[in-house]
């Protein structure tokens, strides 16, 4: 769910769910104020979440929490995304952090500008951001030049 969120794990700890619900965007908990976007494809996930949280009995407290209404802690994700990648047969490393790099990777494969993605990301520059994009393979390469319409070199 953090994926489409664009969110580091620790950062929407401290949401309030209110906040969350009313649009489409969350403060972060760390760092200056700043509001951060999220998608709309994670709309349902966000209020299945929080019509979990009313049947549990939690209030308030962080948005992203335990089934006690507890913090999530960083060291909980990463190995709660361990366990899941080896019960999937994935055999690749899975982290929290590899969400945000899909995430930016995604939104630059649906022709998002470099400068936006860098502001829902929260990164203060846009090279920082390109750094997170910077996997193209050298046959991606050729093949994104062979779809270029290039004029004719000089007779």
């Amino acid at each position: 769910m953090l994926a489409p969120l664009g969110v580091r794990h620790p950062q929407p700890r401290n949401a309030h769910p209110a906040l969350l619900l009313r649009a489409p965007h969350l403060r972060a908990a760390r760092g200056p104020a700043q509001t951060r976007g999220f998608h709309s494809r994670a709309d349902d996930a966000v209020h299945r979440w929080a019509d979990k949280r009313r049947e549990l009995g939690i209030k308030g407290g962080p948005l992203f929490c335990t089934l006690g209404g507890g913090p999530v802690y960083p060291a909980y994700v990463r190995n709660l995304l361990k366990r899941l990648a080896e019960e999937a047969g994935i055999e690749k490393r899975v982290h929290p952090h590899g969400l945000r790099h899909t995430f930016a990777v995604e939104l630059d494969a649906g022709k998002t500008p470099i400068t936006v993605i860098s502001k829902l990301l929260g990164h203060s520059n846009v090279p920082t951001t390109a750094r997170y994009l910077d996997h193209l393979t050298n046959s991606q390469a050729v093949n994104a030049l062979q779809g270029v319409d290039l004029p004719p070199l000089g007779a």
